[in-house]
């Protein structure tokens, strides 16, 4: 089992692996069997998490386009980054004079943008 997660080196390969682990429900006992158990139940709810995430990206793509269409434009600004700034900017984006304000409203938002 090591081998065949080692041999891949994406979370997503690891996780296609995963799911892909046959186990008998009798032989849970097994600690191998049982680790096959468990890594195939997350490696499903990856999946089901990754569906649900590009299903949200899908109608979050035309909202923020539509807010903030020069934003999105930027070179290595993604929806989901240039939607965070949305909701940290907040319905005042005067107050965002310079990358120092930006990071003053920033400091308990769980990443960083280097305004250009």
């Amino acid at each position: 089992m090591r081998d065949q997660l080692a041999a891949r080196k994406s979370l997503r390969g690891k996780t296609t692996v995963c799911a892909r682990f046959r186990v008998g429900t009798g032989e849970l006992r097994d600690p191998t069997q049982a680790a096959k158990f468990a890594l195939r139940a997350l490696a499903r709810r990856i999946e089901t998490l990754d569906q649900e995430i590009t299903a949200i990206d899908q109608q979050l793509e035309p909202l923020v386009q539509a807010a903030a269409p020069r934003t999105v434009k930027l070179l290595g600004i993604a929806t989901g980054h240039a939607g965070q700034m949305l909701i940290t900017a907040g319905q005042n984006i005067d107050r965002l004079t310079s990358e120092a304000s930006f990071a003053a409203l920033c400091e308990d938002v769980p990443f960083a943008v280097e305004l250009r």
